[in-house]
């Protein structure tokens, strides 16, 4: 079934990470230790949002593009925007509806949180953005399709039946 590969990018001289997700896999975003991707900034939620490897359904047998959603969770919300065409200026950021999946492809970008105003301090967007490159990993160039079960080595067996709360098992990460 393969795996998906995440890169996060943040502000610039911050690390980025790289995460292998696998089929149904989640990364959490958010203040808390205790996520995938840690964001310790004001205005973030301790569990903010999560990205997720989507799973083909009976409605979407075979989704287009990249098999990843983001849900925001938070209280200040989360932004997207695509990636901008070669000589095009940058779209204007996209506020997620809290607890709607939304599809993203490689190059997206997220506002974590989307507002951050604290009595008169802002905090700045350049740090507030995170961006995602993602591919399928080699293993595997075909997303999944209907009817596939999520790919589960023998090490990772029990997490794959984890709740969603405790699925980061299903993900591993690379800095």
């Amino acid at each position: 079934a393969g795996q998906l590969e995440v890169t996060v990018l943040r502000a610039e001289g911050e690390a980025k990470q790289t995460f292998t997700l696998r089929p149904g896999g989640i990364l959490r975003i958010g203040r808390s230790p205790a996520n995938n991707i840690v964001v310790d900034k004001e205005g973030v939620s301790s569990h903010h949002a999560d990205l997720q490897w989507v799973l083909p359904t009976a409605e979407a047998p075979e989704p287009p593009g990249l098999p990843l959603s983001i849900r925001d969770d938070s209280r200040n919300g989360t932004g997207i925007r695509p990636v901008p065409e070669a000589g095009a200026t940058e779209a204007a950021w996209e506020k997620l509806a809290k607890g709607t999946p939304h599809r993203l492809g490689d190059g997206w970008q997220l506002k974590v949180p989307m507002r951050s105003r604290q009595g008169t301090f802002q905090v700045a967007e350049a740090v507030r953005t995170l961006t995602l490159h993602v591919a399928m990993s080699a293993a595997s160039a075909d997303p999944p399709k209907l009817g596939d079960k999520p790919a589960v080595s023998a090490a990772a067996a029990p997490a794959a039946v984890a709740p969603a709360a405790q699925a980061r098992p299903l993900a591993s990460a690379r800095v």
